[in-house]
């Protein structure tokens, strides 16, 4: 028969330690009631940060009054037009750009990649299929000479350097413009002949494809001219992008010499509109002098 155990009665609470006073309990309880205190106040009583209503209407109120496009335009005029009537800056001739040092020393990336690409048309120009040798006679030798072209790194080159640039676009702009005319013309006769065929052919009539042969045929012959034309503009764009750089790094001197011979040009538009678009931004950067030290 089993026994019943009983269970064991707690054990009775430790004696205060031999020696201690009433007085030391006292301060020992007043000390740990001290460091629960902290954790009490982070725990109990949480901050809430204050949350301010705005209203929609208040909110459009405080919005800035947003300009119109034809104000912002307007302004910008107005600074531009200050910043090239400006009057002309009083210039040290021993600083760096006036001594025609800048352009090579940080322009040089610049202006080898504008190198590179130039190579690279000359090569498109002499690969343009279909050029008969009249057409090579006029395109080659000006793409030839443009890719010749560039900043001499001497201050006497680069004194005459913006009329050189401008003898050469002139050279360059009325023959590429009798190239495109001269295929453009021809393009656009071809161009009503394939409506003709393809009217014929809607018509339920018999085109054959001889007519289509000689038709494509024709077209590659007189793309090339208008080809050619465009690639001799696009290498005098890229001769304005390097002469960008030249306004915006060369001297002030040599900045009013290419806003002149420039301005010249600019007075005929530019055939190709890339090109009109790097004449007129090159023209803007040689009206106004910004100081670079």
């Amino acid at each position: 028969m089993r026994q019943r155990v009983a269970p064991p009665s707690p054990s009775p609470p430790p004696a205060p330690c031999a020696g201690t006073t009433r007085a030391q309990r006292a301060l020992a309880l007043l000390l740990g009631a001290a460091l629960l205190l902290p954790a009490a106040a982070l725990g109990g009583c949480e901050h809430k940060p204050k949350v301010k209503l705005i209203r929609p209407e208040d909110a459009k109120a405080a919005e800035p009054e947003r300009k119109s496009e034809e104000t912002l335009r307007e302004e910008h005029e107005r600074r531009v037009a200050a910043r090239e009537n400006a009057p002309e800056p009083k210039l040290n001739p021993n600083e760096p750009r006036e001594k025609l040092e800048l352009i090579w020393r940080m322009g040089e990336s610049r202006l080898d990649s504008i190198y590179t690409e130039r190579a690279d048309m000359l090569d498109k120009v002499k690969h343009i299929p279909a050029l008969d040798k009249s057409e090579q006679k006029v395109a080659f030798p000006l793409a030839e000479k443009m890719a010749k072209f560039g900043v001499p790194r001497d201050p006497e080159g680069i004194e005459a350097y913006p009329d050189e640039l401008c003898a050469l676009i002139r050279e360059v702009r009325g023959p590429a413009k009798g190239l495109i005319d001269k295929g453009t013309e021809q393009l656009k006769l071809l161009a009503d002949k394939t409506k003709e065929l393809d009217a014929k052919a809607d018509a339920g009539g018999t085109v054959t494809q001889r007519q289509w042969d000689k038709l494509d045929k024709e077209t590659k012959r007189w793309s090339a001219p208008a080809l050619a034309g465009r690639h001799l503009l696009l290498m005098v764009r890229n001769l304005l992008d390097e002469a960008y750089i030249v306004a915006n790094l060369g001297a002030r001197r040599v900045q009013l010499k290419l806003r002149d011979c420039l301005g010249e040009i600019n007075k005929n538009p530019l055939p190709l509109d890339l090109a009109q678009e790097a004449l007129e931004k090159a023209l803007a950067r040689a009206k106004w002098y910004r100081d670079l030290r």
